[in-house]
């Protein structure tokens, strides 16, 4: 039952005329009756006309009255609708004819058709299925029958044999008074409500329809904006419909194909034509185009004057990409290739590339026409992991789609996600023609997509992980989402804690959130993206803990706060541990700083317990001494501080101290003067803290800095001069051999040939320190291998100087390289025998030791200590810092390098273990060694093999180095050796060399190259090609592209620089003949 429109406008119009006459009538009719008041609603113009009738006038004229009464009758006969007058009491006075007439058909027998009867009463007693409207009804006559409403409507249904019928019904009163009765009138309303049905019904298939369509529908308003979308539609652009109806027609319409869109809809609106077709592209919510058949007509209003424009949408995207495939003339179709960024690619029935756009270059990083030569590099492209479902997805793209995202390897090593899609082009045979297909880089969306992914976890887990209550507030829904940590810190499970901020509100104690002020509320504006307080938040059993809440903001794209992300940490084990302190500090003897108060005098008067710690002497022996003798080493120093503390109240400055042992020390100091209740100085108080290991760790740390810049430079300088001793080894050995014994040049080949060999050692020291060497680390037996080396020592020292082991029992083992060992030992007592030129005794201590946490050097845990300490001159302090710096002697001139220490310092550090010295002057050195610890067997030695006379062959080596001198002295080097040898200067040129040369037996490359690729990367690619191609890599110091952590990578096989023929022949040798390696 509802309010409903009134009837049609023909009707309303006869009803408004036949009112108007009853109106006139009323000018002359005063009375009809004794107090009854009649009245018309006129529907059209919602006025009613009263027809008040004089009692008076009535007995002066009953002849006039019966005439108005007449005429009454008339006027109510000719009003189409059914047509009730009642009395004040709600019975029916009288009825007109069109009442009559449905009321003999539908409702009574009776002659009198309802007059007389109480109209209220018959829809009280009313029953089944228009009770509600009955009673409705009655509720609305009584209303307006009581001056509540100035009139009533009702729409209701009425049962009929032969068709549905509805009417509406209206209550309008005869006086505005409300108390002269009401006019009823019941309107057929049928054809109306079944007009409006249909349209509904119309309305509701056409929606149906428009929803459920496979192909693409849209409607947009005349400023282009879209209205709806069907499904199909959004599942082509990528959008849902809520974000369609944010843009309109030229934001998803490609640039080009606008400016003709544009004008087509321009003259559709402009009443140039009824409707258009057009091909153009559409842009995806991703950026992919779609080619679209767009068909588009107008909805149009009375005037027909276009309102709203539907469009037809179909993807024609592989018929297009087909026709273009077809499309003789290939210039336009690279034209239209070569304008937008994603690839597009064409094949031929057999799958051979035929056209393949620039923007494949760009994504994968390789000219197209390497793919034209080998299509195999397509596949060999991608990773692995997904090479095997995209190939055979690729191969079934000749009978149906192809359609892909997988990762592909550049050249340069990055990894890129590739989303690539095929069809099959068919002929008017239905034979597959063509294969014709896009691909995009979607790399950046991917890992965007995996770093929320990431992101989310990490969240998850962190909150998971955390004893923390970790909370997230929603600022737009006001809900709070609380971790475990809400019952682990609080007791709260969070079924019980409440969903919005006014559950923590009401547990945070009142005087604390009263001080926070306006920091926490939805509506804050958050200037700053952090947040955190320290209040008390009541646990669940009732007590209070102190906390420390931290926050974050977070804001969306226009800077607004959406959320606030943060932790609450129980902290209350800490402020009470701060309120004891606090109790505590006026105890003085609490402090870790020496406090000392002296008299203006500067005699001691006060010395606490951590003064005790510090200095070493007692309080009974420092009271009543001067503070100047007892600590300062500098007077000037003390009575500067005093001066200052005196004339402005404080000083503050670092000064130098002893202590009862004589040993000095550093301190921050301040001095305060104290003041008696007149403001009179009485004493001076001093609190002196100990930083001498704090300087000691900063010194440590900027000499550890130092050498890390030094050793960086010396290993490039070493790698420079390698490749020219390379060069002149090689030489020098050839006019060695060339020249006889009695030749005068000889003298002159053997004495280059000494020098070449001591400049190759001295880069080695350098790479040593520098750490660019490459280590074999191994389990060793230390003590075994000092003990071996204890007749050499005593052969090689003076014999004035005696030699003691120490070696430890029951010591474990040392992971190490031991020919480096062998080396950093020998180095050590060879500094130590230079040092007691006199003679004296040289000590090498082993132990085992744990080292903490507490060393920044190393990382903790169990490592083998060798010390080696001699009886000799000393290093001066000044001296010290400098030792293992490379180059710095303090021995004679040509009688060292300076190299002994830096080697020893590299090496050790190298293989992740640390070295100390402590020396005296006067007293001797000693330099501790600590190398890591190891587990396991003790790796097995092997003898030295006889030298045999170098080995050539016939194979053929593809030897890449962009060194010029070097490149044509090896390639000369292996001629001579018999092999056939192809040079290249970079991986580029090498990869095209092997490609177009002969069969490559070895690839026999440096490991650094200009270009970008290096040698790793080179041998990567050509094993592409050739899974079984060996390879010998060569460098002039240990490179991070096949070394780690000191040592070379499982499976490479490196020939270092310099090196001689016979080096040379043999690791060619050995690498040809050996089973091939996976370079990792």
């Amino acid at each position: 039952m509802t309010h409903m429109a009134a009837p049609s406008d023909g009707d309303e119009t006869e009803l408004g005329r036949l009112i108007q006459t009853l109106h006139e009538a009323q000018q002359r009719i005063q009375v009809l009756t004794g107090g009854a008041v009649d009245a018309v609603s006129d529907l059209a113009s919602g006025s009613t006309y009263l027809l008040p009738v004089s009692q008076a006038h009535l007995r002066q004229s009953e002849t006039e009255q019966r005439h108005f009464a007449v005429e009454r009758a008339a006027i109510l006969n000719a009003l189409p609708a059914h047509i009730a007058l009642l009395d004040r009491d709600g019975n029916i006075v009288a009825v007109n004819e069109a009442w009559r007439r449905f009321a003999l058909v539908n409702l009574c027998s009776r002659d009198d058709l309802g007059v007389g009867w109480n109209y209220l009463e018959v829809c009280d007693r009313a029953r089944g299925d228009w009770s509600t409207e009955a009673s409705a009804m009655a509720r609305g006559i009584r209303a307006v029958l009581a001056g509540k409403v100035a009139d009533f409507a009702v729409e209701y249904p009425c049962p009929s044999p032969t068709a549905p019928r509805w009417f509406r019904a209206t209550v309008t009163p005869l006086d505005r008074g409300g108390t002269g009765g009401a006019v009823v009138m019941h309107m057929n309303v049928t054809e109306l409500k079944l007009a409006s049905e249909a349209v509904r019904a119309s309305s509701e298939r056409f929606r149906g329809a428009f929803r459920d369509a496979v192909t693409g529908m849209t409607i947009v308003d005349t400023a282009g904006r879209f209205l709806e979308s069907n499904d199909a539609f959004c599942r082509m652009m990528g959008y849902s419909e809520d974000e369609l109806k944010t843009r309109d027609v030229s934001s998803v319409t490609h640039p080009d194909d606008w400016p003709e869109s544009k004008r087509l809809i321009a003259s559709l609106l402009a009443g140039e034509r009824r409707g258009y077709n057009l091909e153009k592209r559409q842009l995806t919510k991703s950026g992919a185009i779609v080619w679209c058949r767009v068909s588009v007509s107008a909805n149009r209003d009375a005037a027909d004057r276009p309102t709203e424009l539907i469009a037809i949408v179909e993807d024609i995207s592989e018929r297009k990409l087909a026709q273009l495939a077809r499309d003789e003339t290939e210039t336009r179709f690279r034209q239209l290739a070569d304008t937008i960024e994603d690839v597009f690619w064409l094949t031929d029935a057999n799958q051979n590339y035929l056209y393949l756009s620039p923007a494949f270059e760009r994504i994968w990083g390789r000219p197209v026409q390497d793919f034209y030569r080998n299509p195999d590099l397509w596949s060999a492209s991608i990773v692995d992991e997904d090479r095997s479902n995209v190939i055979a997805a690729w191969k079934g793209s000749k009978y149906g789609k192809f359609d892909m995202e997988y990762r592909i390897q550049r050249p340069d090593g990055t990894v890129r996600w590739v989303a690539d899609r095929g069809f099959p082009v068919l002929d008017d045979a239905g034979q597959v023609l063509r294969v014709a297909g896009t691909a995009r880089d979607v790399t950046e969306r991917k890992h965007a997509r995996q770093s929320l992914i990431e992101s989310e976890e990490r969240f998850r887990l962190l909150s998971k992980a955390s004893t923390d209550a970790i909370w997230d507030w929603d600022l737009a829904t006001n809900s709070l989402w609380w971790n475990e940590g809400l019952e682990a810190q609080f007791g709260y499970r969070r079924s019980e804690f409440g969903p919005t901020i006014e559950a923590w509100r009401s547990r945070v104690h009142p005087d604390d959130y009263a001080k926070m002020g306006p920091d926490i509320d939805p509506n804050a504006k958050y200037q700053n993206d952090k947040w955190s307080s320290e209040y008390r938040f009541r646990r669940k059993d009732g007590s209070y803990a102190y906390v420390l809440d931290r926050s974050y903001v977070i804001r969306d794209s226009a800077g607004k706060p959406v959320r606030i992300i943060g932790g609450i940490t129980d902290i209350t084990d800490r402020k009470q541990a701060e309120e004891r302190l606090a109790e505590q500090a006026a105890l003085l003897d609490v402090s870790q700083d020496a406090i000392i108060v002296q008299g203006l005098d500067n005699r001691l008067l006060f010395w606490n317990r951590s003064a005790e710690r510090i200095y070493g002497w007692t309080a009974a022996e420092t009271l009543g001494r001067s503070a100047e003798e007892l600590l300062y080493s500098s007077p000037a120093d003390f009575h500067e501080a005093v001066a200052t503390a005196t004339k402005r109240g404080h000083s503050s400055a670092q000064f130098e101290h002893h202590r009862k042992d004589g040993t000095k020390l550093t301190v921050e100091g301040s001095m305060t003067v104290v003041r008696g209740s007149d403001g009179s100085p009485r004493s001076i108080l001093a609190v002196n803290t100990d930083i001498t290991e704090r300087l000691g760790m900063e010194e440590q740390l900027r000499q550890s800095q130092r050498l890390e810049a030094v050793g960086q430079l010396t290993g490039g300088i070493a790698h420079d001069f390698n490749n020219l001793l390379t060069v002149i080894l090689g030489n020098t050995e050839l006019l060695v051999e060339q020249l006889g014994e009695d030749d005068k040049r000889r003298g002159l080949a053997d004495n280059t040939m000494a020098a070449a060999q001591r400049g190759a050692k001295l880069t080695q020291r350098l790479l040593s320190f520098s750490r660019r060497q490459a280590l074999d680390p191994k389990t060793v037996n230390v003590n075994q291998l000092l003990a071996g080396m204890e007749s050499l020592l005593r052969r090689t020292l003076s014999s004035n100087i005696s030699i003691e082991l120490v070696l430890g029992k029951d010591l474990g083992n040392a992971m190490v390289d031991p020919s480096q060992l062998d080396n950093a030992v020998l180095n050590l007592c060879l500094n130590a025998r230079d040092a007691m030129k006199d003679g004296g005794k040289l000590t090498i201590e082993t132990a085992d030791i744990d080292l903490d946490g507490d060393d920044a050097d190393v990382a903790p845990g169990r490592y083998f200590m060798i010390a080696v300490t001699d009886t000799g001159t000393g290093i001066a302090p000044e001296i010290l810092t400098r030792v293992f710096d490379p180059f710095f002697t303090t021995k004679e001139v040509g009688k060292g390098t300076g190299l002994g220490l830096s080697m020893v310092y590299g090496f050790v550090t190298q293989s992740e273990g640390q070295v100390k010295i402590c020396s005296e002057p006067g007293r001797g050195t000693t330099v501790t060694l600590y190398l890591p610890g190891a587990v396991g067997a003790i790796a097995a030695t092997k003898e030295p093999s006889e030298s045999h006379p170098a080995q050539g062959g016939s194979e053929t080596i593809l030897m890449v180095e962009d060194d010029k001198l070097v490149r044509s002295h090896v390639e000369n080097q292996l001629r001579a050796l018999g092999y056939r040898v192809i040079t290249a200067i970079d991986g580029s040129s090498a990869l095209i060399a092997f490609r177009a040369g002969p069969k490559v037996d070895l690839l026999f490359t440096d490991v650094i190259m200009p270009g970008g690729m290096s040698g790793k990367q080179l041998a990567d690619a050509l094993r592409q090609i050739k899974p079984d191609l060996k390879v010998l890599f060569t460098s002039g110091y240990a490179e991070k592209a096949i070394v780690h952590q000191g040592r070379l990578d499982p499976g490479v096989r490196l020939l270092s620089k310099p090196y001689r023929r016979a080096e040379l022949a043999r690791m060619v040798r050995q690498a040809l003949s050996s089973e091939p390696r996976l370079v990792p």
